[in-house]
């Protein structure tokens, strides 16, 4: 079950590896956020990518709160759970190790870890966990649970192709010592689920030319992308990914990456170089690449 599928059973809508919030210099068309994230946070903004990814607008909000102990039912499997945080939204499905996920606002998802002792240092719980970047989830710090009350640890997530049950299984890996605590985890998702375009029904989607972000010197000023002419290949190393058509391709890094939207966007600020100033992003022979044409 991907991102779109399960959103789709609950509540018809969709938070390792991108930019919306604090710090962030993501490009438009669904990259990750780029930059290291701060300490702590308010409510991160979504980008175009997240937006994509929650499908349709949520039912209820992270702000509806009861007392501890009052059951939902999760809509997925019928299962009752008696949140330890007072959480009242719609329980979408649970996982092995008292993890337990629930629709939240603006296409996030809040995940609670279930606990008879709350979580009184949620920086502590973060600092012992194992997040990366390469996985497609990194922390934005600790903040606040969507419009809700409740503090949570901030995480981005990619979001294509990535199911519900591993994200969970993702998370329970990172988080070894959570056991017997209380506490949640806001879950902003990033990038995103499909292609930006479709060549074959959109005639307008064409390669991603290096200037599409802000301009950079020694950037901008390539030639207009030619459609009969021939691609050759550049900056190797500053390409990544799988694709079927130009509309897969997406330029992260800061705009110094020409990437396929199914790989998280790392860390760290590339921009543009030389080596790219006269470059479009597309795809060539099924992998993203920069690209000049004579």
């Amino acid at each position: 079950m991907n991102f779109d599928s399960f959103v789709a059973v609950a509540f018809g809508t969709a938070c390792l590896f991108a930019g919306c919030g604090p710090n962030s210099s993501s490009q438009d068309t669904g990259g990750a956020t780029n930059d290291e994230p701060t300490a702590t946070s308010d409510a991160p903004t979504t980008d175009d990518g997240a937006s994509a990814s929650s499908g349709s607008t949520p039912t209820s909000g992270a702000d509806d709160t009861t007392a501890p102990g009052d059951t939902t039912a999760s809509a997925e499997t019928g299962e009752a759970h008696a949140s330890c945080l007072g959480v009242q939204d719609a329980l979408i499905s649970s996982h092995p190790g008292g993890w337990y996920v629930y629709e939240s606002c603006d296409g996030e998802y809040l995940i609670e870890h279930d606990g008879d002792t709350p979580a009184d240092d949620l920086g502590a719980v973060l600092d012992a966990s194992t997040l990366t970047f390469e996985a497609g989830i990194t922390s934005f710090g600790v903040s606040s649970c969507c419009e809700s009350a409740l503090t949570c640890i901030g995480l981005y997530v990619h979001a294509y192709a990535l199911s519900l049950d591993d994200l969970l299984a993702a998370i329970d890996d990172r988080f070894p010592s959570a056991d017997g605590q209380c506490f949640g985890i806001r879950v902003v998702p990033q990038g995103l689920t499909e292609p930006r375009c479709d060549p074959a029904t959109d005639p307008s989607c064409l390669p991603v030319p290096v200037c599409e972000g802000a301009a950079t010197e020694p950037c901008c000023g390539q030639p207009e992308y030619d459609p009969t002419a021939s691609r050759t290949p550049v900056a190797d190393e500053l390409s990544e990914g799988p694709c079927e058509h130009d509309g897969w391709c997406i330029l992260g890094g800061a705009g110094g990456i020409c990437r396929s939207i199914a790989v998280p966007d790392g860390p760290g600020f590339v921009g543009c170089t030389d080596e790219i100033a006269q470059a479009h992003c597309g795809c060539i022979d099924n992998e993203c690449h920069w690209f000049v044409q004579p």
